[in-house]
């Protein structure tokens, strides 16, 4: 059973007055790697969302577990990039990133045993 993966990273734009200008500062999440707590991790460009009913599973982020386990703690890091832009110009980059370790989240990985039943 695949296991669900989803944060909150939006981007988020400030507005400031440097050296008497107005610059505006436009700061993006551009990638999200997802530690999974059993020593894999992998990566992807979106923030993920949580679990709503009829929605298709190609809409999530998600990682199957292999193994059971009692204790593992699955993370992310997010990376930034920015951009600038003085007195309404063009946007330019900001060279270099950023990256910001989210903290872990306890997880246990159960195993399910398929059971049959009758239909009656």
């Amino acid at each position: 059973m695949d296991t669900l993966f989803s944060t909150r990273a939006e981007q988020y734009d400030q507005s400031l007055t440097l050296l008497g200008r107005n610059v505006t500062l436009r700061i993006t999440p551009t990638q999200f790697v997802w530690n999974t707590g059993d020593g894999g991790s992998f990566t992807t460009t979106t923030p993920g969302i949580p679990y709503e009913k009829g929605r298709p599973m190609s809409d999530y982020v998600s990682y199957k577990y292999l193994q059971p386990a009692k204790r593992l703690t699955p993370s992310v890091n997010v990376v930034w990039r920015a951009q600038y832009s003085v007195e309404g110009r063009p946007w330019q980059p900001v060279n270099g990133t950023v990256t910001t370790t989210g903290p872990g989240a306890p997880l246990r990985v159960r195993e399910a045993i398929p059971v049959l039943t009758s239909g009656d």
